[in-house]
């Protein structure tokens, strides 16, 4: 009985690693909320706490405003805080989605 309990937890432990290893696969998405702090034609950077990540935009990039509806890369203003949904590719983080979440309150 005790080795069948063994048997079943390693088989457990195994099938848990396994799942993380493909959720962390190249290619899977990711997401990453965040408050615009730079914009340009190329790449937008996202600061949240005291991390700061740049997403890179593609010609496939696709743009939300917060009721969902979709926009064009002209709705990003700097401030607004956003849900980047992004993957890893040639190791820069790549643009699949960003959605408006908040309107910027900078003070400027």
């Amino acid at each position: 009985m005790k080795r069948n309990c063994t048997v079943l937890s390693v088989t457990i432990i195994v099938l848990l690693m396994g799942s993380m290893v493909f959720a962390e696969k190249k290619g899977a998405y990711k997401t990453y909320r965040g408050r615009i702090i730079h914009l340009t034609e190329e790449y937008v950077e996202l600061k949240w706490g005291a991390g700061e990540l740049v997403f890179y935009f593609t010609e496939n990039t696709r743009f939300l405003s917060s009721s969902g509806a979709e926009k064009d890369r002209g709705i990003l203003r700097l401030c607004q805080v956003v849900r980047a949904y992004y993957r890893i590719e040639n190791g820069k983080k790549v643009l699949y989605r960003i959605k408006v979440l908040r309107e910027g309150n900078c003070r400027g």
